[in-house]
């Protein structure tokens, strides 16, 4: 019945959006939209029931049916059904762009509303439409450079969809990928706070520990654009990587000392574990293995041995 409550909150905000096209993202994937578990408790889904009744009753109305808002509420409803989560589950939860077919019926609704209006008093109807194009075109125009390449595309969905692990992992290897690894460390953190069992995490944690060479075993030179700060967490990471735990637990024991709040940091911790279960301590490895990658306890500590 989750699945079945929640359908009806993404109803609403596919609808609210289309209208009032505010708070918009490319991104809607796990944590970011918090499921329904009753709807009473969600004036969303309360709200999406009665915007969905009243397109249904639009249809089957003799009044409405055969006008605009009859066949507008149809054109919506048969479009947005195929992705409305009432019937196939699979995919990503929630995309606006699946929103482009359905909208022509919203817009058809709203163009014979504001066609009436205009019967009624032309100047105000005329004003609402320059009003309504205006605000369309400045959200157009505001969105467009969100879609310029994948980098701002990305950026746009760690910043819209903060609770969302894609925008975050995606930031993260696009940042790696160009090897700015102090831009990329923070939406790692942020993917592990979200989901430390998401598989990709342990690729990147990967990425950041093998950024070694004889030059960067002297802590210089490891990160372009990078701080003291980083370089030394990634010669940390390095140093565990390469079997030398207690070079390792130096370094982040010298981190935390200096800056005590790096204790939260998700990447120190999941370097404990690792300097850790490499010196065997497995009594002091329990308070840090919720920080490393994997479902099960089995799973994380295979995760450690394949590090």
């Amino acid at each position: 019945m989750i699945r079945f409550w929640t359908a009806f909150k993404i109803a609403f905000l596919y609808i609210t959006k289309t209208v009032f096209p505010i708070n918009l993202s490319a991104s809607y994937d796990y944590n970011q939209l918090t499921l329904v578990h009753n709807p009473f408790m969600s004036w969303q889904a309360l709200a999406g029931m009665v915007l969905l009744a009243l397109l249904v009753v639009s249809v089957l109305y003799k009044r409405t049916a055969a006008s605009p808002i009859g066949i507008g509420a149809m054109i919506f409803l048969i479009s947005y059904f195929v992705f409305s989560k009432f019937t196939v589950v699979g995919g990503q939860i929630m995309g606006e762009r699946w929103m482009y077919l359905a909208s022509l019926g919203i817009c058809l609704m709203m163009a014979y509303a504001l066609e009436k209006l205009y019967r009624r008093n032309r100047v105000f109807a005329i004003v609402c439409l320059v009003l309504t194009l205006s605000t369309y075109s400045a959200v157009i125009i505001r969105r467009n450079p969100v879609w310029a390449n994948e980098m701002t595309i990305y950026e746009s969905m760690a910043k819209t969809a903060p609770n969302s692990i894609q925008g975050h992992k995606a930031l993260a290897l696009a940042y790696l990928g160009e090897g700015d690894y102090e831009k990329a460390i923070p939406h790692v953190e942020a993917s592990m706070r979200i989901y430390i069992g998401y598989e990709p995490i342990t690729s990147m944690l990967q990425v950041l520990a093998s950024y070694y060479s004889e030059n960067q075993k002297s802590g210089k030179g490891i990160v372009v654009r990078g701080t003291g700060e980083t370089n030394s967490l990634l010669l940390a990471m390095a140093n565990a990587r390469e079997g030398k735990p207690r070079q390792s637990l130096e370094l982040v024991n010298s981190l935390v000392a200096d800056k005590p709040e790096r204790k939260e940091s998700p990447i120190v911790l999941f370097t404990y574990a690792l300097d850790y279960y490499q010196l065997g301590d497995m009594e002091t490895l329990e308070q840090y293995l919720p920080w490393v990658p994997g479902e099960s306890r089995e799973a994380k500590l295979k995760n450690l041995a394949a590090f």
